[in-house]
């Protein structure tokens, strides 16, 4: 938190300041400021994926699940242009969610769209990559 607390001022300036903080805040343990602190960047228009992300963070954390399910999928939009990782990542969140709100059908289509069948061959290829490292 020490580190994300130098960022200070520029929350207020910078794209990623605020979802940076605010991750920082929620991972000390305080997910209320952490949702505070990017939604307050986002009311400034920083509603970039790492600060959408910090929200849906503290929302799931605080037991939100419908919430969050709502908030992901309500920002999947902003995501078109970010990597496979981002976007999927999300749906990572959202699937938690659905977990939790034991809803087999969207987990469903989650899997058979945005999540994995949805995303283009080089996409899936880079899932493939990644798992290599896990060994």
């Amino acid at each position: 938190l020490a580190a994300g607390c130098l960022l200070g001022s520029v929350t207020d300036t910078m794209p990623f300041a605020g979802g940076v903080l605010a991750f920082a805040q929620h991972m000390s343990g305080d997910s209320e400021l952490a949702e505070k602190t990017a939604m307050a960047a986002i009311g400034k228009g920083f509603d970039d994926p790492w600060t959408l992300h910090a929200v849906a963070h503290a929302m799931y954390s605080m037991g939100r699940s419908a919430e969050c399910a709502e908030w992901l999928v309500q920002h999947r939009p902003k995501l078109t242009e970010c990597s496979t990782f981002m976007k999927t990542h999300f749906e990572f969140h959202l699937a938690l969610c659905l977990i939790d709100l034991e809803n087999g059908d969207r987990i469903a289509d989650l899997l058979q769209g945005p999540l994995w069948g949805a995303l283009r061959h080089d996409e899936q290829q880079d899932y493939w990559a990644a798992t290599g490292v896990l060994n």
